[in-house]
Formats: C-alpha cells, structure tokens, sequence
C-alpha cells in the first residue's frame, strides 16, 4: 500500500497527504474570518496557540525526564507494550508538567521579551 505502484499507495504519499492539511489549515484559517468563527476560536485551543513555542521547546524535555525518574525511581512505570494505562499516565503527568512550564515561561519570561520588542519598536 505505500509505495507509489498503486493508486491507493500513491494517494498516501506525504505530498498528498501535505495539501490535504494544507487545505484543511486554510478552510479553518477562512472559517476564522468569516461569521462563523465561533466555531474554531475555541478557548482550550487558544490558551495552546499562547503557549505553543514554549511548550514546542519544553515538551521533549519534560518527557524524557518523567522516562528518567520512572526508570531511577518506580520502574513499574515505565512504558511496556499492551499498557495504555501506563501510556496515558505518562502523557498526563509529562504533558501536564510541560504544559505548566510553557505557561509559566509565556508569563513571566517570554511577555518580557514581546513588550521590550515592542518598546523597541516604536
């Protein structure tokens, strides 16, 4: 199926796969202009746009040390195949711990920056 020698393999190549978000990026982003845009400036989804590079730089970090703790700390924790019950404990604490740092980083560090840009600016 994915290789380009059939019609369905070929459809799922990452070109395609790429203008179909594409599309789907601009009908959001047109939906957003437009009088319907009460259906995507969703609340959750903006407080993740406010912390988004901040948690782009941190989530990693958080993961890998949650992977290091478990290993040092409480093995039994760590991810094994067939538990997802251990999968979404870890997406909950790493994700959750990254999610408060990336905040805490926009609201005391990063808003700094952005106003002195500003200041600079003018």
């Amino acid at each position: 199926i994915m290789t380009r020698d059939r019609l369905l393999g070929a459809a799922f190549q990452y070109t395609v796969i790429h203008i179909i978000f594409t599309g789907i990026l601009l009908l959001f982003l047109l939906i957003g202009t437009s009088r319907w845009r009460a259906l995507v400036n969703i609340g959750w989804l903006q407080f993740f746009g406010f912390i988004s590079y901040g948690l782009y730089l941190i989530h990693l970090l958080a993961f890998r040390l949650y992977d290091r703790l478990c290993r040092t700390y409480a093995p039994s924790f760590l991810l094994t195949s067939g538990r997802s019950d251990l999968l979404l404990l870890r997406f909950a604490v790493a994700g959750g711990a990254a999610v408060a740092v990336a905040y805490l980083s926009r609201v005391y560090f990063e808003d700094y920056f952005l106003r002195l840009k500003q200041k600079l600016s003018r």
